[in-house]
């Protein structure tokens, strides 16, 4: 038998009577909001000059999860299929040297490259072919070339062209009728 808390719980009432359960676990948006408000902070401060955006650094996101930082990006990301949303290159290259979203784990990368190919930074162009080429997972693949196309439509074109081979039969379809190729 299981003993603490778990051992009164009602297993047989938790898994067969209808409707949503008796207790619900209390859920903290405290870091969601830090996100957020981090994201509104970079939002604000894009649009200025450097010495602005030199007041970023890797503290403000020091002992953040990955979750967190997906929050952070998703913020502010637009809903638009070729990436983009509300900062501009200035920024996206202070927030890749502040942060290090350049060499962070694939969801990251993922998230910040569409951001910044969206703002037309050059920094992001050799990494957004490294990252279209050294994975094969659809979904970044195809978000990734479309952000490319839409950012360099040649670079896309050549780049899928030349390793089209490498990706799985349903990927590379997906992806040549995104490119139109």
């Amino acid at each position: 038998a299981l003993a603490g808390p778990i051992g009164s719980l009602d297993w047989e009432h938790l898994f067969r009577a209808p409707g949503m359960p008796d207790f619900m676990p209390p859920c903290d948006a405290a870091p969601l909001e830090a996100a957020r408000a981090l994201a509104r902070r970079w939002t604000e401060a894009s649009g200025g000059c450097e010495a602005t955006l030199a007041a970023f650094g890797p503290e403000d996101v020091k002992g953040w999860s990955t979750t967190k930082l997906i929050a952070f990006l998703d913020s502010l990301l637009s809903d638009s299929e070729d990436g983009g949303g509300s900062l501009s290159a200035v920024a996206c290259a202070r927030m890749a040297e502040s942060y290090g979203l350049l060499t962070a784990n694939c969801e990251l990368r993922f998230r910040f490259l569409r951001l910044a190919l969206g703002a037309r930074w050059e920094g992001a162009r050799e990494a957004a072919v490294e990252l279209a080429t050294s994975q094969g997972r659809m979904k970044f693949t195809r978000p990734i070339y479309r952000a490319l196309s839409s950012f360099d439509e040649k670079l896309a074109r050549d780049t899928f062209l030349k390793h089209r081979s490498s990706y799985h039969p349903i990927c590379a379809k997906m992806v040549a009728k995104d490119l139109e190729v």
